[in-house]
């Protein structure tokens, strides 16, 4: 498993120096804002943004034997550009801002309107650390520029499986912290800090359980999709012969379930399930194959039933530690949701919210700025204000409504397509070469987006990078394994072989 110093085959070079950088930096980023408090800390975002800023200027630097090949490929990543074009819009919205909120001397939020161009975005302007346009783009510029760094400087495939494998040891870890914190029931994070917002839930170090559960989704379909890859027909002996490193894959991914159902979201379990479904639907499929070709179907059932053998031992193992009872009543739950939607409180934030983007659809009231304007329709819900105060809505339980309300139609579509483009090429252009392992990880992508329709994990610091770096990562390996003849830009890398370039063109 030690990717970076093992001998690489007879014929194939060593990862480049630029390349192993990159490695780390995405790595280093990615364990930093996850023990990093999730990263909803001025301090932990700023430290996310420069260690992204460092791995993308690294990506890009010349050398002598590329000169600056990467940058040219950078100029032309569609990607980058939609994402440069929504980090300018939000700066527009801060830059012009219809209200300008300030600190009174006894430290109350005062807020003023302020005249601004009606033609141009608009957002609010606040003191440093309250949400506004510049805190939003702190949240999304560094699993952009993460992204934009693996498509441009990473062109082995094996370089997007050692970020995948710490991905999933880095979610590994995090659930058995989570797993310990729900069983010692402990009030501060990490047992040493408060919450960063007062009297909410946590689980691990994300306040929100059902952000933890979208994080633990995503590396779950990594360590599924890994474990795929490494059991696929056309894999080496020497994958096995290595003390099997891989099938610490198992073990990883039981944990992570454990993660999952403790952490008690349902709509996260949902989404679980769906993985979990695509992983099992590959396996029959593969075990049917072997059956059909294998000359000893009696060793292949064999093999396969102490899997299953290990797989229910491990599970027995993590299941103790889950409250069965509370699984159930939240499961149960789902029922009377789809049964009377009216009674339930996210359908109606949901409504509020379609009201709010309806009365300014093209530019939005301003990225994070949702919190601030959802007020003024929630007035028509009664679900909405118990008693005589605003239920306090800090953003829509729908990820999709949240930034159309901040952004409009003009910032939101641009946004959606750096999200669904790169899956959208792989699905149209690369059919030749969607394999299982990439199938597994567009399942993982799509489960995580259907969870995004009724959560709003996608404004968590964290979430955003994780599922960043898991996209360019799939969709970069789907690239480099398989392009398609006839539309490729070739360049000599810097180990001197030569690299398709045709994803990121």
């Amino acid at each position: 498993m030690n990717h970076f110093h093992e001998r690489a085959p007879r014929g194939v070079p060593p990862l480049p120096s630029r390349e192993r950088l990159v490695i780390i930096l995405v790595c280093v980023s990615l364990v930093w804002t996850t023990w990093a408090l999730g990263g909803v800390k001025l301090w932990a975002q700023v430290g996310s943004v420069v260690l992204s800023f460092a791995c993308l200027l690294v990506s890009v630097w010349p050398s002598r034997q590329n000169g600056w090949a990467n940058l040219r490929a950078l100029m032309r990543l569609v990607p980058f550009w939609l994402g440069l074009f929504v980090v300018a819009y939000m700066i527009v919205q801060v830059l012009n801002p219809a209200w300008v909120f300030e600190r009174d001397p006894g430290g109350r939020m005062l807020t003023a309107r302020q005249d601004y161009i009606a033609w141009l975005p608009s957002g609010v302007r606040a003191p440093l650390g309250v949400m506004d346009p510049i805190l939003m783009v702190m949240v999304l510029i560094p699993g952009w520029m993460l992204a934009c760094s693996i498509w441009v400087a990473l062109r082995r495939p094996k370089s997007m499986r050692i970020i995948l494998w710490v991905m999933v040891l880095n979610v590994s870890l995090f659930s058995v912290v989570g797993l310990f914190e729900a069983l010692t029931h402990t009030t501060k994070m990490l047992w040493l800090f408060e919450r960063p917002v007062l009297k909410s839930l946590f689980w691990g170090t994300i306040v929100n359980p059902n952000h933890a559960a979208a994080f633990m989704n995503i590396g779950l379909g990594a360590a599924l999709a890994l474990l795929i890859h490494y059991t696929r027909s056309g894999a080496r002996g020497k994958e096995f012969s290595k003390g099997g490193a891989f099938l610490m894959l198992i073990p990883f991914s039981i944990i992570i379930l454990g993660g999952v159902a403790q952490a008690m979201s349902r709509a996260g379990i949902l989404a679980t399930g769906l993985i979990g479904l695509t992983f099992l639907a590959i396996v029959f499929v593969r075990v049917g194959r072997l059956l059909l070709i294998s000359g000893n179907r009696r060793i292949t059932i064999a093999a396969s039933a102490a899997v299953l053998m290990i797989v229910a031992v491990i599970s027995v193992s993590v299941g103790r530690s889950i409250d069965i009872k509370r699984f159930i009543r939240e499961m149960k739950s789902l029922t009377s949701v789809a049964e009377s939607p009216m009674e339930d409180t996210r359908y109606c934030i949901n409504m509020a919210s379609v009201d709010l983007f309806k009365m300014k659809p093209a530019y939005g009231w301003g990225g994070g700025c949702y919190r601030y304007f959802i007020r003024i329709t929630q007035r028509d819900y009664p679900s909405l204000m118990p008693g005589r105060y605003n239920l306090n809505l800090v953003y829509a339980h729908n990820d999709y409504m949240n930034y159309l309300c901040d952004l409009g139609v003009v910032g939101a579509v641009p946004l959606g397509m750096f999200v669904f483009g790169p899956v959208f090429f792989v699905i149209a252009f690369r059919r030749r070469g969607v394999d299982s392992f990439v199938v597994m990880g567009l399942a993982c992508i799509g489960a995580t987006m259907l969870h995004a329709a009724v959560e709003f994990f996608m404004q968590h610091p964290l979430v955003v990078m994780q599922f960043s770096i898991f996209l360019a990562c799939l969709t970069q390996t789907a690239d480099r394994r398989h392009f398609m003849p006839g539309g490729s830009h070739w360049i000599t890398t810097e180990s001197g072989d030569r690299s398709d370039l045709s994803g990121v063109s």
